[in-house]
């Protein structure tokens, strides 16, 4: 398996999309100082983890779902190495740690940015402010994309077609959580508190506070574990041409 990650990244490391979407989402938070003062710290704050919420949290796994699995489907490649001897779960768990691995590089690459341009606009003032910044990339933005690769990993091997896998994203990340809002407010169930954006987003005060927030597992197991052991359950009973 080692084997394969390590070819993966060699080829996908080539790939424009992924520095295409890191530049334009580096270039969005650059665009988001322009009308903040210094005095304006909180609610830089605040937009910094809207940004990372409804921009890096779906132009990062579009990237990476985009290098990885681009030409990937049709090209026989990962028929070639089940033939070969690789499990089928292996492959899966290949191609999803390719994804993390790149989306990882991403968001510590755009961290570092926002932390540069915070420092030389002279917005952010205190280390509780820069902690701040920082789990709301992690939680906020990594493990959230996080998961919206592991739903869309479920739609590419089921359908196999990664466009479906690119559409589960921007649908999950843009359109899901006001839905789901949008039935709590009407029938009073709890289905927004439960959504994986909302359990995250609470992570961050929760962790800032020094606080364990066990809303943070509760999302790693449903919407990360759950929805990769569903796929790969569905991927070792799918037919190939191998």
């Amino acid at each position: 398996m080692t084997k394969l990650i390590r070819a993966d990244l060699k080829r996908c490391i080539k790939k424009a999309s992924l520095y295409i979407f890191l530049l334009l989402t580096i270039f969005v938070h650059l665009m988001n100082l322009i009308d903040i003062k210094p005095e304006d710290s909180l609610a830089y704050l605040g937009s910094i983890g809207d940004l990372v919420k409804n921009v890096s949290c779906v132009l990062f796994p579009l990237s990476v779902l985009i290098a990885v699995f681009g030409d990937e489907l049709h090209s026989g490649a990962i028929p070639i190495a089940i033939g070969r001897g690789l499990s089928r779960g292996k492959v899966l768990l290949a191609k999803y740690f390719d994804c993390v691995i790149f989306m990882a590089a991403q968001f510590l690459i755009c961290l570092g940015c926002i932390l540069l341009f915070d420092s030389i606009a002279g917005i952010i003032a205190s280390n509780e402010d820069n902690i701040r910044i920082v789990l709301n990339i992690i939680l906020n933005g990594f493990f959230p994309a996080c998961a919206y690769l592991a739903i869309a990993f479920f739609f590419i091997f089921v359908m196999w077609n990664a466009a479906v896998g690119f559409i589960s994203v921007m649908f999950f990340a843009w359109v899901a959580g006001g839905v789901l809002y949008l039935i709590q407010s009407q029938f009073k169930i709890g289905v927004h508190d439960a959504w994986l954006q909302t359990l995250f987003s609470h992570s961050v005060t929760s962790f800032s506070m020094g606080d364990f927030d066990i809303g943070f597992i509760i999302a790693v197991i449903c919407y990360i574990i759950l929805p990769l052991f569903l796929t790969a359950i569905v991927f070792r009973r799918k037919e190939l041409d191998l």
